[in-house]
């Protein structure tokens, strides 16, 4: 069995980030992509622009139930990152880091797709902490060409908190959804 060097291994080094982003402009638009969508979202929802085939749809509890299902079948994905990097699967890590950040920045879009509102109460708060988990993914010192481990022990636990937090609020909220 071959052995791999601790290095090799950790996600802050020079080699495994540095292979899952090999193109320059893949940050850049990611980045933009994402800040956009979190944009459109917040600007849609805030000004009460729901007056869309999308927004009728979303009267329907069949179609609430359907595009929930597939938001949480979007966020089991979005934690094969997490998987992959407790199994030390380095080549398997690569992969599932580029869809992780793709699927990352569409995330506004399949929030829309279920809601266009950002709720009340707890579904404000489930709203906002999904956001601030794609921004906090957006803003990833990999993206920037960091190579800080500093910056990623910083960054990682914040990303991590806000993805945990969102995945509890869910399940409290899918509680709550079939409870009433």
């Amino acid at each position: 069995m071959k052995q791999i060097s601790p290095a090799r291994l950790d996600p802050t080094s020079r080699e495994s980030i540095s292979k899952s982003s090999s193109k320059k402009k893949k940050p850049i638009l990611l980045v933009a992509a994402g800040l956009l969508f979190i944009g459109f979202y917040y600007i849609q929802s805030l000004f009460s622009l729901d007056a869309n085939p999308i927004a009728q749809y979303q009267k329907d509890f069949n179609y609430k139930v359907i595009t929930g299902v597939v938001l949480l079948f979007y966020l089991y994905m979005q934690w094969r990152l997490f998987r992959a990097r407790e199994n030390r699967e380095l080549k398997a890590q690569r992969v599932i880091l580029n869809n992780h950040q793709w699927q990352g920045v569409i995330a506004p879009l399949i929030l829309y797709i279920h809601t266009v509102q950002l709720g009340y109460g707890y579904q404000w708060v489930l709203t906002t902490c999904f956001m601030f988990t794609i921004l906090s993914g957006i803003l990833s010192p990999s993206f920037f060409g960091s190579k800080s481990k500093l910056a990623y022990t910083l960054w990682l636990p914040i990303h991590v908190l806000f993805a945990t937090s969102c995945t509890l609020l869910l399940f409290y909220h899918v509680f709550i959804v079939f409870s009433y």
